[in-house]
């Protein structure tokens, strides 16, 4: 699953960057406000990008954690658990 949403992140910010962003007129050099507009939507365009990353990373590490009974949580000390009655 992380790999096919890494790719499906990669692809649509590929096809949002240069099938959406890039075609808006008027050309980068021509208006500074539509270099800033667009320089601006990739930047966001990447911030989310990365967000999504993070997010995927921790849902996955969660997931490991949890599917690996043992290992990952700290083994209980002395004193910290209560007897069965």
């Amino acid at each position: 699953m992380m790999m096919t949403a890494t790719w499906v992140l990669l692809l649509g910010e590929t096809f949002i960057l240069f099938g959406v962003i890039r075609p808006l007129a008027p050309n980068i050099h021509e208006s500074v406000t539509s270099a800033i507009l667009k320089l601006g939507a990739a930047a966001v365009l990447g911030v989310v990008w990365v967000v999504v990353m993070f997010a995927l990373r921790s849902f996955y590490v969660r997931r490991v954690v949890r599917s690996s009974p043992g290992e990952g949580t700290a083994a209980p000390t002395k004193g910290t658990f209560e007897p069965q009655k």
